[in-house]
């Protein structure tokens, strides 16, 4: 690989020749900005230096003999006029550090704090909100079958929980490893979001019990909010290039299936809350429309507005709730019986089969187009003569 530099010498490449710009603190991050760091390249075509290797990490990794003074050396910017010579398929945006192979990234306070986070939600999840805190207070699913409205799920909806609580198990495990601890999407892109996605969700779930229904609302919107940040933040520092299955399964699917069931649980929320708040079955059933129709704006935007390409997970989820919602007014219970007319549940049943459909019409031919992108079209990359030559 042969490296570019404004200095006129000949002297070999040597370890003191590689620079990194400061780096910038981040809030969300005990390792910094990655898009603070570049790689620098050397100017001399005629020098080759197979010799050398220059693995790519994540951490900050500074030598001893490193001048930061010196400006003899620039770093080389993807956005420059000029094309590099030789393309690496690793994010242009990441840190491209000198770091001996031989020195593995060590754990630290975000990691362990994300493996924490993970046994306290599922000790909150599992023991309170399933088993009601050895049976001292009401189930998750009792109180939403108490104050149940129209647009209450069936029971069965909510064990999808079981399967977010598995690949979260599965994050919580892989980002301790060696080989993604230190990731950017790990480091910089969950960051502490999901510390607060379970810190506020440990709230809510207590509020929710003690039918503190206007708090329990808050604690909800903003659950949903932190976790609507964490995608935002791994979509900024993902790593740009061709997409690592492995990276999506361990790291991403686990919080789009999470955000998906925060969905359904705020806008449930949200009806429970007037349910509480007024007896106006006018108002209550307005409520539940409203709360009915909210989920379709966010499963749209998954399918058509991400900037990183549509994610079929929460559109899915939001089917799912729409089924489960639908189901149980085939047959609804004595309490809403007494408190809607026939017509208004049938009503509220058929829109909810309608957004189900509506939803299902964008997913399908995201997917068919998708599969096209991903399996059926051949990337090709055109290179300049000083490319070719490299």
């Amino acid at each position: 690989m042969s490296v570019r530099s404004d200095d006129s010498s000949d002297s070999p490449l040597s370890e003191s020749n590689i620079r990194r710009q400061p780096r910038s603190p981040s809030m969300l991050s005990p390792v910094g900005d990655p898009t603070r760091y570049s790689v620098a390249v050397d100017d001399d075509e005629d020098e080759t230096n197979d010799d050398i290797d220059f693995p790519a990490s994540p951490v900050p990794y500074v030598l001893a003999n490193q001048d930061l003074h010196d400006t003899s050396w620039q770093n080389y910017d993807h956005d420059l006029a000029d094309s590099p010579r030789l393309r690496m398929e690793s994010d242009l945006n990441a840190p491209l550090l000198n770091r001996n192979q031989n020195t593995r990234a060590r754990l630290n306070g975000l990691n362990y704090l994300n493996f924490a986070t993970y046994l306290v939600n599922v000790f909150v999840s599992y023991e309170i909100g399933f088993r009601g805190l050895f049976s001292l207070l009401p189930t998750r699913v009792d109180v939403f079958l108490e104050f149940q409205t129209l647009i209450t799920p069936a029971k069965w909806a909510y064990g999808l929980w079981a399967p977010i609580l598995v690949f979260e198990a599965f994050f919580a495990i892989a980002q301790l490893l060696p080989n993604y601890r230190a990731r950017p999407i790990i480091q910089q892109g969950t960051g502490y979001f999901f510390f607060w996605t379970c810190l506020v969700q440990t709230a809510w779930t207590l509020f929710f019990a003690f039918e503190r229904f206007i708090f329990s609302f808050v604690a909800g919107l903003c659950a949903l909010l932190c976790m609507a940040g964490l995608l935002a933040s791994q979509h900024y520092y993902r790593v740009r290039g061709r997409r690592s299955l492995v990276e999506y399964v361990l790291f991403r699917f686990p919080f789009y299936l999470h955000c998906g069931w925060l969905i359904m649980c705020s806008v449930v929320q949200f009806s429970i809350l007037f349910r509480y708040l007024t007896s106006n079955v006018g108002v209550q059933l307005a409520a539940d429309v409203v709360a009915l129709g909210a989920m379709l704006p966010a499963a749209t935007y998954f399918l058509t507005g991400q900037p990183s390409g549509p994610d079929f997970v929460i559109p899915l989820v939001i089917i799912w709730s729409y089924i489960g919602i639908a189901l149980p007014l085939h047959n609804p219970n004595d309490t809403l019986l007494a408190i809607y007319d026939h017509s208004d549940i049938v009503a509220v049943r058929d829109s909810a089969y309608f957004f189900a459909c509506t939803v299902g019409l964008m997913l399908i031919p995201r997917v068919v187009i998708w599969v096209f992108q991903e399996f059926c079209t051949i990337n090709v990359v055109e290179l300049d003569d000083a490319s070719a030559g490299v």
